[in-house]
């Protein structure tokens, strides 16, 4: 089997590799026995190949072969993507010869270990969560979240800010997403325009950008069902005169590339896109939005990167676009399931050129730290 040799995922391996960082999340160290350890190498026709290490209750997964496997699993990208979202049964794709394992004891633990359904079953939601047949309800979540932000108290700060984001709805809807919140954020899950931020994270991180200068251009990497986006222009447009807002993803508006399938969110952005004259969609990576930034001639004030949460994706878009950014905030930096996003921005907020702000509150009844938010402001701005 050929095997891709780019050292950047393109729009058709971007789904792979999205998917193959989000296995880790599916372990289940219950489930284990005592001391469970193991290396498994997945070589994969059509994308990159990757490593997957379990040891001391912890899995991580990087990508390329290292060290020496246990097994090693050889497939194509679509045989792949069918395992991991349920289309397709292993046995089958086994005996068809579509999937090719070295060793089948590994693989047996491994499929005992790891509970996929976690990663693709959508929860119950609420019966007024907007859908894309159901345009007065696209325009019932966009217009929750204006009135929040209208709302918005400044004198109250990044309290007023919380708040607003809360009114506005949180996305997690999924079993695994929501374990990642506090039980008290539940009921705002699921609905509303879906931010996929801790609130009291947030709203400081949002507050302390907008002290710092004004704020006409934004632009955000990786805008998922678009939440954090929508609001974030919302608040421009109302607090710092907004000019322009660009969001960019590899997937279509409002998706998620490793959630195949609907979710309560589906439509939302497209709809807000529709109806802003100063709000851009482009879908594509940041070299697409430098592109286009230089064309204009135009500089961001803020930039929020959020796509891909390996270290390399992630120091590429920044990277890319450093120079065309006065303040760049880099997302899940305190986050367990990324650990190349946090090692990416202790070497960021060390930059010399750089005053650095982190904004990484937990909750207390949550296993596990997740999100954060570093901001990078350029001293000579």
């Amino acid at each position: 089997m050929s095997n891709s040799n780019e050292s950047t995922p393109s729009p058709q391996e971007e789904p792979v590799a999205e998917a193959m960082r989000n296995v880790p999340r599916a372990f289940q160290p219950d489930r284990a026995e005592p001391g469970y350890a193991t290396a498994i190498h997945f070589i994969i026709d059509g994308a990159f190949s990757y490593t997957l290490i379990v040891a001391e209750g912890i899995a991580e997964m990087s990508r390329g072969l290292s060290g020496a496997p246990d097994t090693t699993l050889k497939t194509d990208r679509n045989t792949l993507m069918g395992l991991l979202d349920g289309t397709l049964d292993a046995a089958a794709a086994f005996l068809e010869g579509k999937l090719v394992i070295d060793e089948l004891g590994p693989i047996m633990k491994f499929v005992a270990y790891f509970d996929f359904s976690r990663l693709r079953e959508i929860a119950p939601t609420d019966p007024t969560t907007p859908s894309a047949s159901a345009p007065e309800k696209l325009e019932q979540a966009i217009t929750r979240c204006v009135h929040a932000v209208a709302s918005i108290d400044p004198t109250r700060a990044a309290s007023a800010i919380e708040d607003a984001v809360l009114q506005s709805g949180l996305y997690p809807y999924l079993p695994w997403q929501l374990a990642e919140f506090p039980h008290h954020l539940h009921d705002a899950c699921g609905k509303g325009v879906g931010l996929w931020q801790y609130p009291r994270q947030f709203s400081k991180y949002i507050e302390c950008a907008s002290r710092r200068r004004p704020i006409a251009r934004y632009a955000e990497i990786g805008v998922a069902a678009g939440g954090t986006f929508m609001l974030t222009t919302e608040y421009l447009r109302r607090f710092h005169g907004l000019v322009k807002s660009y969001a960019v993803d590899l997937a279509a508006p409002g998706k998620v590339c490793y959630l195949p399938g609907a979710s309560p969110f589906d439509g939302i952005l497209d709809h807000y896109l529709h109806q802003h004259s100063d709000v851009v969609f482009l879908q594509g990576d940041a070299a697409l939005l430098a592109a286009r930034l230089e064309r204009e001639g135009t500089k961001l004030d803020l930039l929020l990167i959020d796509g891909d949460h390996s270290y390399e994706g992630a120091r590429r878009d920044f990277e890319v676009l450093r120079a065309h950014a006065s303040m760049i905030a880099l997302h899940d930096i305190a986050s367990d399931p990324f650990p190349g996003v946090r090692k990416l921005w202790e070497e960021l907020k060390a930059l010399p050129d750089y005053d650095a702000a982190e904004f990484v509150d937990q909750y207390d009844n949550v296993q596990g730290r997740f999100l954060g938010i570093g901001l990078l402001m350029s001293r000579d701005a």
